[in-house]
């Protein structure tokens, strides 16, 4: 997100379900769709440019019936549900911009947690720079 190119032409988000869990299901309340809808249309200083489903199990369908009367239709529009068709996804995104678990060429560096921390502190750092600008309260 801090990137330029990523702010002016947007991103794409793969959201892979396998393994999901009843129990993980059984957290999607009303109230957490309505959070996770508000955060992914109002909160997120990103342009989602597709929200591409994958793995999802048949239940998950019902839920998103939770979660679609809250989406913008733009929103709305740019979700689509894959299941387990790989050739669906490769139609929206090209194998060689995809890792090799989803059948593409893309070399990713595998990141320890530890990794992952520092990163996540950097952009804290990052963030928190940003958000000392703006207008002084009265």
């Amino acid at each position: 997100m801090l990137e330029p190119e990523t702010q002016i032409c947007g991103a794409v988000v793969i959201f892979d379900m396998d393994g999901l869990s009843m129990q993980q299901v059984w957290q999607f309340t009303p109230q957490f769709a309505k959070r996770i809808v508000d955060w992914l249309q109002e909160s997120i200083p990103l342009r989602i440019k597709g929200f591409y489903i994958i793995n999802q199990p048949f239940i998950f369908n019902m839920i998103f019936q939770l979660f679609k009367p809250l989406l913008k239709e733009k929103l709305r529009s740019r979700i689509v549900f894959m299941g387990s068709d790989r050739e669906q996804l490769y139609k929206y995104i090209t194998p060689k911009f995809l890792p090799d678990c989803y059948g593409g060429t893309l070399s990713i560096p595998n990141v320890s947690g530890p990794q992952w921390l520092e990163l996540l502190l950097i952009c804290d750092k990052e963030f928190a720079a940003i958000n000392s600008y703006g207008y002084r309260k009265k």
